[in-house]
């Protein structure tokens, strides 16, 4: 697992970093351009990487009605899917998907890096009450509270899956080492300080539009809430230098 992989200590003795390795790739050894180059050329050639079963998946319907349970399953049938289509078949042997429901939440989707313990809750007669103690590795969580019908809630949360799914690839592939990398890994055309620079923005930008040519419906990746959260940061970051 990604948790397992350390970069303390880590430092390229040149700035010279190795070109994407689609068929093997290492974590932490690549620029960011290089990756966000290598996620938009795949764009073009996406589907042709699926299996005619997974290509009839894409452009099928959903189910009427789903449990929580029930989610979570076609979720992680989509993840097979646009990891083998986009993401060179790589994520899946580093990040686990969860859900949860949180109507109230501000936020639907959330990519956690680290190995931590959480603390579930268990729901009978509609009271909450603690459950078990489990240990998640690094983990997409999905936050399936958001209101509508139950297909139009799937679209979106496939949307939020490829987002957060970009993230993933990124973080794992990216060269961050300390005191050549990292400094550039935090740049608005590199990651950026929230982790939706230019890098991010363009590549999830080319493989939502590959993903809706093929399914037919608009998926939903916000990127504009994204850009202007990362301008935000950006702008704030040069005002506190220039105090």
């Amino acid at each position: 697992m990604l948790s397992e992989i350390s970069m303390s200590g880590k430092i390229h003795s040149s700035p010279t970093l190795p070109p994407f390795d689609a068929e093997n790739p290492l974590p932490f050894e690549y620029s960011t351009q290089d990756l966000r180059v290598a996620l938009i050329d795949r764009s073009y050639t996406a589907m042709g990487h699926l299996a005619p079963s997974q290509r009839v998946h894409l452009q099928s319907h959903f189910p009427a009605s789903g449990s929580d349970e029930i989610i979570l399953a076609i979720l992680n049938q989509w993840f097979v899917i646009l990891d083998q289509a986009f993401f060179f078949g790589q994520l899946a042997q580093y990040i686990d998907i969860k859900v949860i429901h949180s109507p109230k939440s501000s936020w639907w989707g959330k990519y956690n890096p680290n190995t931590k313990l959480v603390l579930s809750t268990l729901r009978e007669n509609g009271i909450r009450s603690p459950g078990n103690l489990t240990l998640w590795g690094p983990t997409i969580i999905i936050n399936t509270g958001v209101e509508g019908t139950f297909e139009w809630r799937m679209q979106f949360m496939v949307g939020i899956l490829l987002h957060e799914l970009v993230h993933v690839f990124l973080d794992i592939f990216a060269c961050q080492c300390v005191g050549v990398c990292l400094e550039e890994f935090s740049k608005v055309e590199s990651v950026g300080l929230t982790g939706h620079g230019h890098s991010f923005i363009r590549s999830l930008a080319a493989l939502q539009t590959a993903l809706e040519n093929e399914v037919g419906w608009n998926v939903e990746v916000a990127l504009t809430d994204s850009a202007n959260l990362e301008m935000k940061a950006q702008e704030k970051s040069m005002a506190d230098a220039e105090k």
